[in-house]
């Protein structure tokens, strides 16, 4: 196995496979695999429901696991009356996951539908990863597979800026250079 220190340039997801881009102390780049199964969050409208939603999701071959977990449904509740028992569906890959969200919107068992605003990016970030872009991280990996990043506190050990590059570009626009003079 081996490991590196850098920053956490980028990530994008496609399948089910989400790709890290690390700028290296050194100044190399990596680009490592990490695997990543989005997930939904349903709220069922009855008890009833949520049995059944359950048992025919978790027969369903595109998903690989179906759970309760109990989570804040309001943003607004700072009581922490809001925490409610839902359904957490985690598929195969972001593909089945659209598929299965337009089912989901469709389906009179569902009140209501949680974690479907963010992009399969930003889930990735503040679910599995948890970990801001540009942040400075120690990863463990063999090949091109993450096998574990921790982030470092850049602000303790007194460490310089990454090694980026500057751009400098001007620009210009069409409208500069006609005058909006009437005659």
């Amino acid at each position: 196995m081996d490991s590196a220190i850098g920053w956490l340039l980028d990530v994008n997801v496609d399948g089910n496979a989400a790709t890290l881009w690390i700028k290296t102390t050194d100044g190399g780049i990596l680009r490592l695999v990490d695997k990543y199964q989005p997930c939904i969050y349903i709220l069922p409208t009855d008890e009833s429901a949520s049995i059944k939603l359950f048992h025919t999701l978790s027969q369903q071959p595109k998903i690989t696991r179906v759970e309760w977990q109990n989570r804040f449904n309001d943003i607004f509740d700072h009581d922490g009356y809001g925490i409610r028992r839902l359904l957490c569906v985690y598929s195969e890959s972001i593909y089945y996951q659209k598929t299965l969200l337009k089912k989901l919107e469709k389906n009179p068992r569902v009140a209501q539908l949680f974690n479907t605003d963010l992009s399969y990016i930003q889930q990735y970030l503040f679910t599995r990863l948890k970990i801001e872009p540009t942040s400075k991280v120690k990863v463990e990996y063999d090949d091109t597979v993450l096998r574990t990043i921790t982030k470092i506190d850049e602000h303790d050990c007194g460490v310089q800026p990454p090694l980026f590059t500057i751009l400098y570009f001007e620009v210009t626009t069409l409208s500069s250079l006609y005058s909006l003079a009437q005659y």
